[in-house]
């Protein structure tokens, strides 16, 4: 019985491809039926011919001319591909695909659109985090002060190797708090100002949250990025700052990397060796040190695992298929934490792209094989060198 239902399938999609390969290069088409690409191409040059149902066969003009005018699998006729029509649109290299849906059918899957603008894009990364206690970091910080005084005595007095003793021992005091991780210019200021940061070891209006992050998610950390602690003692209470340095070396054995924040700490609520929950929000810059970048929403996107695909809205119920490139999943705070994507390649800003009911669409598309070239077949004449001669043993 499920072959006998199987057969019927089959026999169904080529009566339907047959309609469709006989109409469509005349221009129409067949309600609920998608056209191809070249199907719809009014100016240009016959490249080729090929199959509705099989994109991947390639009939050259000359053997159709010669009589080889239908597919060589199911025996259907062929259907014109046009050149120059096809580089003449807007992100030709993009573009996969094209559908006619009525707008009957977009209500009643509940499509949506949206318009594709510039937003400035977070990265959120979570960490749990202590606040510091750290008598080590204090100690090495304490001895650098220390160095650093006995190389001022040194440098009035008339022994030249006490100086370079001292100095010495100021140059080593460093290495070692770079190595704990303080940045250069906190050493810097420790230098200057050859105050030792009690906070380490006891409450005081600003404390350190030491917290670790993935090796993955380094890129997105930096000096100054935004953080926020949650006391798992203080529910429902937050505490803001920034981060200030990150270790240089990361843990071979959980390949991590630790990080150090200050924050604020009024009232003294935090104390050292509580845990916290840490958010740290880091802005997206694009490839050109960009931060106002286009901005694609996260449900427009549809990931086939070959390449991933957003529908635009062409306006009159016609949609177009692109592949694009996108950077690394971002949030964005303009009115509530929205996800997007930023946009690489493929979409303009402005554009309206589907973001509800995108997957009715392309499942539709796939069903009659005008994205078939995301599976392996061929639409353009440029992916293959080669034409086909007819059939697969090339006669």
């Amino acid at each position: 019985m499920r072959n006998k239902i199987r057969v019927f399938g089959v026999i169904i999609l080529c009566i339907t491809s047959s309609v469709y390969a006989q109409e469509g290069h005349k221009g129409s088409h067949v309600d609920g039926v998608h056209e191809m690409i070249p199907a719809v191409t009014e100016d240009g040059e016959i490249s080729h011919y090929t199959c509705g149902m099989h994109p991947s066969v390639k009939v050259s003009v000359e053997n159709y001319e010669n009589g080889d005018t239908k597919c060589p699998i199911c025996f259907m006729p062929l259907t014109a591909v046009k050149s120059s029509g096809m580089r003449s649109q807007a992100f030709d290299e993009n573009v996969i695909s094209k559908v006619e849906i009525k707008a009957r059918e977009l209500k009643l899957a509940g499509v949506q659109t949206e318009v594709v603008i510039k937003r400035q894009l977070f990265k959120e990364i979570r960490s749990v985090g202590t606040v510091a206690y750290d008598p080590q970091l204090a100690i090495a910080q304490d001895e650098l002060v220390s160095a650093i005084r006995s190389l001022d005595k040194a440098k009035t007095g008339a022994v030249r190797e006490i100086a370079d003793r001292s100095q010495s021992m100021v140059d080593s005091s460093k290495r070692k708090l770079l190595l704990l991780g303080l940045s250069a210019e906190q050493i810097a200021e420790l230098e200057k100002s050859k105050e030792v940061q009690t906070n380490l070891i006891l409450p005081g209006e600003k404390m350190w949250i030491y917290g670790d992050i993935y090796e993955y998610e380094l890129p997105w950390v930096k000096k100054g990025s935004y953080i926020k602690a949650k006391p798992i003692g203080f529910a429902g209470e937050e505490f803001y700052g920034e981060v200030v340095s990150i270790n240089p070396v990361i843990d071979p054995r959980t390949r991590s990397v630790r990080f150090r924040a200050l924050i604020e700490n009024p009232g003294s609520k935090l104390k050292p060796e509580m845990y916290v929950d840490v958010e740290i929000l880091s802005k997206y810059v694009d490839p050109d040190g960009q931060e106002e970048v286009i901005a694609l929403p996260k449900s427009a996107l549809l990931d086939t695992g070959r390449r991933r695909i957003v529908w635009v809205n062409k306006g009159n119920g016609q949609f177009e298929g692109r592949a694009v490139v996108v950077g690394p999943e971002s949030v964005s705070h303009s009115n509530e934490l929205l996800k997007f994507y930023p946009v690489l390649k493929g979409i303009k800003e402005g554009e309206k792209v589907v973001i509800k009911g995108n997957f009715l669409i392309d499942s539709q598309s796939q069903i009659t094989g005008v994205v078939a070239s995301s599976f392996g077949g061929t639409l353009e004449p440029t992916e293959q060198k080669g034409s086909m001669k007819g059939s697969p043993s090339g006669h």
